[in-house]
């Protein structure tokens, strides 16, 4: 299994969920209630995504800080989208103050995990990291604005503080699309993500033991030479 592809449908899942929420979003914006549903199944989405990331990432922990400190993020951020989970269902139950509550308390989580994506990404080294680095960043401002808006919607200032949540949840669909990005370019150019084949020494044409004894010509072990069909054939008495 190839962990580091589990890793990359888990920052794609997420990337999904957040284009979720963010539709759902602008339906609440628009003052329909299936806003809130949407809301919620979007956050599942992203909760999912990032512990399927997190649980990829713990398999191919190399023991740096930096991937310690992301893979730390990256459970936390999945803490916050459940209470968000959680909170979109009240508000769809008619519990619209305490899913509000609950709702800032979830962004300011997920805030807190993608912020520390984005630090542990500076501890890293390799391609695409600062692509990274800014989309955890972006992900993160996006929680924090979308928090923001709700406080004012608590406050009764709904007519500033819907839109403000609705950008805040379409800057997190940026920075999540823009981290899944760079985790796919940067995995590809690694070459992470091709399962490595079993090099068997009496393959031929790839490179391995046999395609060398080709190069020589002949071999002196055990009195074999090599013919010209590529069989081994004897050049003596063997004692």
């Amino acid at each position: 299994m190839n962990h580091y592809v589990n890793i990359l449908t888990g920052a794609w899942v997420q990337v999904a969920g957040t284009v979720i929420a963010a539709v759902g979003e602008t339906a609440i914006l628009k003052g329909e209630q299936r806003g809130f549903r949407l809301v919620s199944i979007g956050n599942g989405f992203e909760a999912a995504g990032n512990g399927i990331q997190g649980t990829a990432s713990l398999r191919v922990f190399d023991g740096t800080e930096g991937e310690r400190i992301r893979i730390a993020g990256d459970w936390i951020q999945g803490g916050g989208n459940a209470a968000n989970v959680v909170a979109a269902e009240l508000q769809f139950a008619g519990e619209e103050e305490a899913g509000l509550i609950l709702d800032v308390k979830g962004d300011v989580i997920q805030a807190v995990g993608a912020g520390l994506e984005a630090y542990g990404a500076t501890l890293l080294e390799g391609p695409y990291i600062e692509l990274l680095i800014s989309g955890n960043t972006i992900q993160a401002l996006g929680c924090i604005i979308e928090g923001i808006g709700e406080v004012l919607i608590i406050k009764g200032d709904e007519e500033k503080g819907l839109p403000v949540t609705t950008f805040g949840s379409y800057a997190q669909v940026a920075g999540a699309l823009m981290a899944a990005v760079a985790l796919t370019k940067r995995y590809e150019e690694e070459g992470l993500l091709i399962e490595e084949k079993r090099a068997y020494p009496f393959n031929q044409g790839d490179g391995t033991i046999w395609e060398k004894m080709r190069s020589a010509g002949t071999t002196k072990s055990h009195g074999l030479r090599m013919g010209d069909n590529g069989c081994l054939k004897r050049t003596g008495n063997i004692r």
